[in-house]
């Protein structure tokens, strides 16, 4: 099994096939991961088996599943996701809470966005950085926690240039989008 640097790096994603899924058509095509384009992102879907890459920018909400979301500490992680990724993905609380309110399993998503902000502090803190350079990071971080080995090719890096997106990329520990400031509280 190759390592994250080896995956980061391209070493062994250019002649891997992934499974491309057409809302569509609702067929299921091969590609080559190498044509993975920025904006396609992994998904389970209901209905269709096993792990596909759809185009993000075709998915469409679910309605609520659950109810208002105001035990604690969710009126926090809702604060906390607002206010830290502001700059890059500018929500309000509600609209945080309406997000988790149609997920599946909120308690879940919840726990990788708030490893995906944590990772997102952990890059950008206290670093003279320009917001088209937040944003690299912050998207090169999610496409990471969605596709993971396969985050670069769908990421649309701005500034970053693709030697400092591979650079980052191993800094995340295999298993999702964590680094040692993760494992602290909000």
């Amino acid at each position: 099994m190759p390592g994250l640097r080896a995956i980061a790096l391209g070493g062994r994603n250019s002649m891997k096939k992934v499974r491309l899924y057409d809302f569509q058509t609702r067929r299921i095509a091969e590609i080559p991961s190498a044509e993975l384009a920025p904006g396609f992102a992994s998904a389970t879907l209901e209905g269709v088996e096993g792990k596909v890459f759809v185009n993000a920018g075709n998915v469409r909400h679910s309605p609520y599943r659950h109810g208002r979301l105001t035990e604690d500490p969710w009126p926090q992680v809702f604060e906390f996701l607002s206010e830290l990724l502001a700059e890059v993905r500018p929500k309000a609380p509600s609209e945080w809470e309406d997000g988790f309110r149609c997920d599946c399993n909120p308690d879940r998503e919840a726990s990788i966005w708030i490893n995906i902000a944590k990772a997102y502090r952990y890059f950008t803190s206290g670093k003279q950085l320009g917001l088209e350079m937040k944003r690299d990071i912050f998207d090169l971080i999610l496409a990471y926690s969605v596709n993971g080995p396969f985050a670069l090719e769908t990421t649309n890096l701005r500034k970053m240039t693709r030697e400092e997106a591979q650079n980052l990329l191993t800094q995340i520990p295999a298993g999702g989008a964590s680094t040692p400031e993760s494992n602290t509280d909000l």
